[in-house]
C-alpha cells in the first residue's frame, strides 16, 4: 500500500539577507574573511566570532545584525560538513569518524582525547549526540548563539534566537515521537506567527516562516500522524487517526488556534485548511493535498 507523506520546500539559510548585508563595507570585509576560512574545520567558528567581536560588535545596530547573518551563514556551512557522522557499520565510514565513535565507547569516552574533543566542539557551538538510527550527529549547542551574540543584535534577531532556543532546549520531537503536548505545540506555532507579524523586515523572516510551517507540517497535517509518547510508554494520536480522519481533539485544537490567531498568516492558513477539511468530511484526500501544495508544501509517495 502506498503511503503518502509531504514536506515543504525548505529555504536554505545560506541565502538570507544577502542583498542588505552587502550594502555595508564592514560586512563585505567580514564576508571576505569568512570565505577565507575552511568550512571543514569546526574550530574556525571561534575565529569567526573573534573577528565579529573585534570588528563588528561596536558598529551600528544594522551592521551588527547583518554581521550575525553572515556568521550564521558560515556556521551552517560548517554544520553541513559535520552535521552527519557515520556509524562504523556504514560503508562510507572514514578514519575521521573514529573520534566520534570513541565518544560513546566506554573504553574511550572518559579519556583525554575524547574529553578534549568534546570541549573543543562545545567551545565552537557544537555537541555530539547519538542518532535514532545507527551512527551519530553533531548539533548546535543550546544557548550558544544567545551567549555569543544576544548582547550585540537588535530585537529582530534576539527574539528569533530566543524562539529557536525553545526547540533547542526542548526538541519538539524525536524520530516519529512528539515530545511536547498539543497545547505546547500550539504555543510554539503562535509564537512564530507572532514573530512574523512583529518583525516583517527581519533578515530571518523567511526562516521564521519556515519554522512555523515545520510545526504546522509535522504536527497538524502530517499524512501518517506523529504520536505523543507518554511516560508509561503508550502513544496517543495528535490530530488525525491512522486512516487520515480528523480526531475530535484535532478539531478542538484547530478551532482554538483559529480563534486565537485571528487574521495572521497562521490564522488564515488554519482557517482555509480547516474549511477544506470540512468539505472532505474531515478526511485528508487529494483536495487537502492540492490545497497544501498551493501553499508551498511538496508531496512525494513512498511504498
Amino acid at each position: 500500500m502506498k503511503k503518502q507523506y509531504f514536506i515543504f520546500a525548505a529555504l536554505l539559510v545560506f541565502g538570507f539577507g544577502n542583498a542588505f548585508c552587502q550594502n555595508y563595507e564592514s560586512i563585505k570585509s567580514y564576508n571576505k574573511y569568512l570565505n577565507g576560512l575552511s568550512t571543514s574545520d569546526f574550530k574556525n567558528i571561534s575565529k569567526a566570532i573573534t573577528y565579529f567581536e573585534k570588528n563588528i560588535s561596536t558598529l551600528t545596530p544594522e551592521e551588527r545584525d547583518y554581521g550575525y547573518v553572515e556568521f550564521r551563514r558560515f556556521y551552517n556551512k560548517v554544520d553541513s560538513v559535520f552535521g552527519i557522522v557515520l556509524g562504523t557499520g556504514d560503508p562510507n565510514y572514514t578514519p575521521r569518524d573514529k573520534i566520534y565513535t570513541k565518544c560513546f565507547d566506554p573504553k574511550y569516552e572518559n579519556g583525554k582525547e575524547v574529553l578534549d574533543f568534546k570541549k573543543s566542539l562545545m567551545e565552537n557551538g557544537f555537541e555530539i549526540s547519538i542518532g535514532s538510527e545507527p551512527g551519530y550527529y553533531v548539533r548546535e549547542v543550546p544557548g550558544f548563539m544567545i551567549e555569543k551574540f544576544g548582547k550585540y543584535v537588535s530585537p529582530q534577531i534576539s527574539e528569533y534566537l530566543k524562539l529557536r532556543e525553545v526547540d533547542l532546549q526542548t526538541p519538539a520531537y524525536y524520530d516519529i515521537y512528539i515530545w511536547i503536548s498539543a497545547d505546547e505545540m500550539g504555543n510554539r506555532l503562535k509564537d512564530w506567527d507572532k514573530y512574523m507579524s512583529e518583525y516583517p523586515n527581519s533578515p530571518f523572516f523567511e526562516n521564521s516562516k519556515l519554522e512555523m510551517k515545520r510545526y504546522f507540517n509535522d504536527f497538524l497535517c502530517i499524512f501518517l500522524p506523529y504520536v505523543d509518547q507518554n511516560p508509561n510508554g503508550e502513544t496517543n494520536l495528535m490530530v488525525f487517526d491512522m486512516s487520515g480522519k480528523m480526531l475530535e481533539s484535532g478539531k478542538s485544537l484547530y478551532e482554538k488556534l483559529i480563534a486565537e490567531c485571528g487574521d495572521s498568516y497562521l490564522g488564515n492558513l488554519l482557517r482555509e485548511y480547516y474549511a477544506v477539511l470540512k468539505k472532505t468530511g474531515f478526511k485528508r484526500n487529494s483536495k487537502t493535498i492540492e490545497f497544501l501544495k498551493g501553499k508551498g508544501f511538496e508531496f512525494y509517495d513512498e511504498n
